[in-house]
């Protein structure tokens, strides 16, 4: 193409090109690295869970490495946030049910922030559940039966109350039974309580050992896709680390688009879980996503109130970090 050019014209040609493809190589190539986090070494703590999911496959598959984070797990002793160990600078960053981290922002009991989101309700992933020979087989069947529930005014119980008002069914005359997760099955077997919240893994466990079935999931109605789990820290925290939490959140990010891939999820779960491999081929998973959005999260807020947990409606934007 260029035998028809003079020797000053090819020469400012060939210039132009190199000058061209050395500015878009620079533009392609070699983009600005986040900068480095404040602290290189956090801590997370949590129950060992299913929310828990994509922080395993992040630090197991290199996403915190690879944004220069060391990320260690303390398991924590309750679902309740451990604020003394926060407040003290022990632990970093908590995963919990959002229902305390909103009680404890709506009281200003706790200058805490959310960080990122953890996981929420998809369909079968929580629900309400029965063995044969039970006098529950329905939601309108849930009156004056002992359920069991890991506590009051938790989410799930909340949300076995908001799945009974769907119905018009009246929660007033319920037995709640404070249990374990993992005693649920046994007690549904030996007729100790007549229906029970589970979540996944626990479910599938029950659906396989004890015959169990589903009365109806809790992601219906008024709780469809309900928001469950968040990180959290404290604001100082948030405002000394801004790097460090950047690298926090892409990391997480990463591992919960990837954690949807069955192929990841189910070592993960049979490895931290203890679940059979049949057992984690059955799993409904939750939705897990990383990013906080103050309108899902306004409906915790909202049902706090609605089951007069809380005296007014909280704003959660105030406790969101940005």
């Amino acid at each position: 193409m260029f035998q028809h050019l003079g020797k000053r014209t090819l020469a400012a040609t060939v210039a132009i090109l190199l000058l061209v493809t050395s500015v878009s190589g620079c533009s392609a190539f070699s983009e600005s690295a986040p900068p480095a986090p404040e602290k290189a070494r956090i801590t997370v703590s949590a129950l060992p869970t299913i929310d828990l999911a994509p922080l395993w496959l992040a630090q197991e598959g290199g996403y915190f490495e690879a944004e220069g984070l060391q990320v260690a797990l303390k398991p924590a002793n309750s679902g309740q946030p451990p604020y003394e160990e926060m407040n003290s600078g022990k632990v970093d960053i908590v995963l919990s049910s959002y229902v305390p981290f909103i009680l404890s922002g709506s009281t200003r009991t706790q200058n805490i922030k959310l960080v990122a989101d953890g996981s929420s309700l998809d369909k079968y992933s929580s629900a309400i559940v029965t063995v044969p020979g039970s006098p529950v087989q329905r939601v309108v069947d849930l009156p004056g039966k002992r359920i069991a529930v890991v506590g009051n005014n938790t989410v799930a119980h909340l949300l076995i109350r908001s799945v009974m008002g769907d119905h018009g069914v009246d929660d007033h005359g319920v037995d709640w039974v404070t249990m374990r997760l993992e005693d649920v099955a046994t007690a549904l077997s030996e007729k100790r309580i007549d229906a029970a919240y589970l979540p996944e893994p626990f479910l599938t466990q029950a659906v396989l050992s004890s015959r169990a079935s589903v009365v109806a999931s809790l992601s219906s109605g008024a709780s469809v896709n309900f928001p469950l789990t968040g990180y959290a820290a404290t604001s100082e925290w948030v405002t000394a680390n801004p790097n460090t939490l950047a690298a926090f959140r892409r990391a997480l990010a990463a591992a919960s688009r990837d954690i949807a891939d069955r192929s990841k999820f189910e070592p993960i779960v049979v490895n931290h879980l203890k679940v059979s491999t049949d057992a984690a081929a059955l799993m409904s998973l939750p939705t897990f996503t990383s990013v906080v959005n103050p309108q899902r999260l306004q409906r915790v807020s909202d049902l706090l109130q609605a089951m007069q947990v809380t005296p007014e409606r909280f704003d959660v934007n105030g406790i969101i970090a940005r």
